[in-house]
């Protein structure tokens, strides 16, 4: 992936690190190493003590939330009363909703404000755009179906425009049920028992599998179709596929790529734990990572996988049929027409759901983190869900569990990685590095004040060795803020790795990794310099990295936009 520019740096106060370090202190156990390391060099100033608070109550998925919050649905409607059909945001804040009349409306506030991209007028004779998918901030598509036809495909590549890019074929009597773009170029989509494919952003598909099998029914073998239903993707490279037949009741259909859709394997998962169970025709499916995934069936009955789909148990709870999705690993929704919705915090272990009136009937839902969704309607309905304080009240809201919060220290940590690196690059840690006197990094500050010593003057001598070992104590406290952001990444990604926008996700899962590695990098070559132009370089490198992996930690929280894995 290509590497973007990196920014100036502002200047930071030593006030700025302090506030820092102290509210660090409250995030996680793991940031108090930090603080001890650094008060060392805090001109003895103590940091402040603070005393233990109560622990608050768990809520489903083991989270502790403090009980000063609340869930609610809060209204956000389009103004125009227009059948709503499809949602999908790309962060908190932004995202399109799509419907009846040739619709495509966009909002960047939340919801507070709509802008029409397309239609937008309830009187207009257009067909309506349904479908939206997107895979980063500003490439997406959205279909129009239209009876015994090919369904036209429009795309956006700068969150503004729209264009028709091509048409998701019709084979047979069968239309598209399900579409799926990896990359802003390659595509999945399901059609019948056949899985297309595309690498140009929707303008041509071509056949990638055709999903047949022989089974035994009734003691006799029998060559049997599969009819694929859904599509869920954890990666661009990694995806699955869900199928049934209506003669062969109890078993399910589970095709696998490995490679973007290139090629596809089939597992026909079948057995007394679901064979009983699984009656109806096959809904939707969702993977979380290569082993987790559930399937709702068309009763709306839950079923979760831990083992890659090779065998399913039915889980307590129902869901939408065909309305399923995780914003993470561990918290997904789905919704019914019925206003039926059913949460998961535990990664789909677990299911409680929730009738809940809202005005007009429910059509689909999208989350973009896990404490934030929006589900759409008729009649211009649109619904936001958000965690509030508990004396938040607005018209026509609705009460809902408070689903827990991100609780990483990643964010903190890494915020004070970069205040230690600004706060070494502003004392002069690439001169220091080689010494005031041509010492080498690694090396003894006792040479920079030895003319000095023998001219019979110790002071300069001190004040450069008392420089020496001050930044030297610097790095120390980024190396083990280093340390520190390295022991909490992993969990970071394995809890809140962004499974709404596949390509998004992916791509901070690997900068993250990469630009913690660059750093580290840039310190053991900064720690060997030879010379000061070595250790400048290093120094730059550090700093470069430094930036950029505070601009990907922004990006995983939802912050702002980031820069591009190393």
């Amino acid at each position: 992936m290509s590497m973007l520019p990196v920014p100036g740096h502002a200047s930071r106060s030593r006030s700025f690190r302090l506030g820092v370090v102290a509210s660090l202190a409250l995030t996680a156990p793991l940031i108090v190493a930090v603080e001890l390391v650094a008060a060392s060099s805090l001109q003895g100033q103590r940091p402040p003590q603070h005393r233990p608070a109560p622990k608050p109550p768990l809520i489903a998925g083991g989270e502790e939330r403090a009980p000063a919050v609340k869930g609610i649905w809060e209204p956000v409607n389009y103004t125009e009363d227009i059948a709503l059909t499809s949602v999908f945001f790309v962060s908190p804040s932004t995202g399109w909703v799509t419907g009846d009349k040739g619709t495509i409306v966009k909002t960047t506030d939340g919801g507070a404000h709509w802008t029409a991209q397309l239609g937008g007028d309830p009187r207009a004779a257009e067909s309506p755009i349904g479908d939206l998918r997107f895979t980063d901030e500003t490439h997406g598509w959205a279909t129009r179906v239209y009876p015994q036809t090919d369904s036209k495909l429009l795309r956006t590549t700068d969150g503004e425009h729209w264009e028709e890019v091509g048409a998701i074929p019709h084979i047979f009597s069968w239309t598209y049920r399900d579409y799926r773009f990896t990359t802003p170029n390659n595509g999945a989509a399901v059609i019948g028992h056949n899985i297309l494919v595309t690498t140009d952003a929707g303008h041509t598909w071509k056949e990638a599998y055709n999903c047949e099998t022989t089974a035994q029914v009734n003691g006799l073998s029998r060559n049997v179709d599969c009819m694929l239903t859904s599509l869920s993707f954890i990666s661009p490279d990694v995806g699955f596929a869900l199928g049934g037949n209506p003669d062969m009741p109890g078993r399910v259909f589970i095709v696998k790529t490995a490679n973007g859709g290139k090629t596809w394997a089939l597992h026909v998962a079948e057995g007394a734990n679901i064979q009983d169970q699984f009656s109806g025709p096959v809904g939707a499916i969702a993977f979380v990572d290569a082993q987790n995934g559930v399937v709702v069936n068309g009763a709306g009955q839950i079923f979760r996988t831990a083992d890659g789909g090779n065998t399913w148990r039915g889980v307590p709870g129902t869901a939408g049929p065909a309305n399923i999705g995780f914003a993470d690993p561990e918290v997904g929704w789905s919704i019914s027409d019925r206003g039926h919705i059913a949460f998961t915090a535990d990664g789909g272990q677990r299911w409680l759901a929730r009738d809940l009136r809202f005005p007009a009937s429910t059509a689909a839902l999208n989350a973009p983190q896990r404490d934030r969704a929006y589900l759409v309607g008729a009649h211009g309905m649109v619904y936001r869900y958000r965690v509030v304080p508990m004396a938040y009240n607005v018209a026509n809201a609705i009460d809902a569990p408070a689903l827990p919060t991100v609780t990483s220290p990643l964010d903190g940590q890494v915020s004070q990685l970069e205040a230690e690196v600004q706060s070494f690059a502003e004392e002069g840690g690439g001169s220091a590095a080689a010494g005031d006197s041509g010492t080498a990094a690694g090396g003894s500050a006792a040479a920079a004040g030895s003319g000095a010593a023998a001219g019979g003057s110790a002071s300069p001598g001190s004040a450069t060795t008392g420089a020496v070992r001050g930044r030297a104590s610097t790095l120390g406290r980024v190396q083990a803020l280093l340390d520190l952001v390295g022991a909490s990444m992993p969990q970071f990604l394995a809890r809140y790795h962004n499974l709404n926008l596949v390509y998004a996700g992916a791509r901070t899962s690997v900068a993250l990794p990469g630009w913690l590695e660059t750093m580290k990098q840039g310190l053991t070559t900064f720690r060997s310099a030879s010379d000061k132009s070595a250790a400048a370089g290093a120094l730059a490198q550090i700093m470069s990295a430094a930036d950029s992996l505070k601009k990907e930690t922004s990006l995983a929280f939802q912050k702002r936009a980031g820069a591009s894995a190393p």
